[in-house]
């Protein structure tokens, strides 16, 4: 993954960085190898799955009370 770059998002899986000059770049992982590519189809199908995650998800301090509450209820 780029060091120098302006915008760099690595949720599990992939990562998507903008590097200097604006150009989008995504790194996906595989179970053989990982994969670098800038195909703007590509870029974009990854953002979108981004966003919908994203979206999705809750508050970083509601996770972490979630986690909590189902482990007491669970193992406790």
């Amino acid at each position: 993954m780029p060091t120098n770059c302006d915008r760099l998002v690595r949720p599990d899986g992939f990562a998507l960085a903008t590097l200097e000059g604006g150009i989008d770049v995504l790194y996906a992982e595989t179970a053989v190898r990982g994969l670098t590519t800038n195909d703007q189809d590509d870029v974009t199908a990854a953002i979108e799955r981004f966003e919908a995650i994203r979206t999705e998800a809750l508050p970083l301090s509601m996770s972490l009370e979630l986690i909590k509450r189902t482990a007491e209820e669970r193992w406790t």
